[in-house]
């Protein structure tokens, strides 16, 4: 099985390797590196499981879609994958932020599986005492729409990513289960 831990870097550097242009991302909740307020903590740590505002900008010109995938380096699956948190595709470029009130369904925006098995955001959640976790939210700019449906995992939305991002950027996060 692919090792999603080795795509990622290639597809978040692919924008500065080709002299493209990297998004700026940022958030009114949290600044990178910053802890990530309880509100956007999974229910099941004491959370309420909404998902962060995050903004970006710089979308080049030829933008088709945006993509948002949100991952924790330091939370694996069985196959010491990153712990996808969410995966959404198919926002339009004229949308420059994404919220809890951001009504996906009237986007047509698709979410993909992530770690649960469920298609939507989940919230940071790492096993009590396992330290510090980091969770990167990473946006696309991507020249395409991806020809994916919602049984989809991050193997399949990295793969059709392939190829056409235009640019991207990162925005981390920090949150620890003491």
């Amino acid at each position: 099985m692919k090792k999603v831990r080795f795509i990622v870097p290639i597809l978040a550097s692919s924008a500065a390797l080709h002299g493209q242009q990297a998004l700026s991302i940022t958030s009114t909740a949290f600044k990178a590196n910053d802890p990530l307020p309880v509100q956007f903590v999974h229910t099941h740590c004491g959370g309420q499981n909404q998902i962060p505002p995050l903004m970006w900008s710089q979308l080049p010109a030829n933008t088709k879609s945006i993509a948002i995938i949100v991952d924790d380096p330091e939370g694996h699956d069985e196959h010491s994958n990153p712990w996808i948190h969410w995966i959404v595709a198919n926002l339009p470029p004229t949308l420059d932020k994404i919220d809890n009130q951001t009504n996906l369904t009237e986007l047509k925006a698709l979410q993909g599986k992530n770690s649960w098995g469920n298609n939507q955001y989940e919230g940071a959640c790492p096993p009590r005492g396992n330290g510090i976790h980091h969770y990167q939210f990473t946006v696309y700019a991507l020249d395409t729409m991806l020809n994916l449906d919602d049984s989809a995992t991050v193997e399949k939305f990295y793969d059709a990513m392939q190829g056409h991002v235009l640019a991207s950027g990162q925005l981390v996060g920090v949150y620890e289960n003491k």
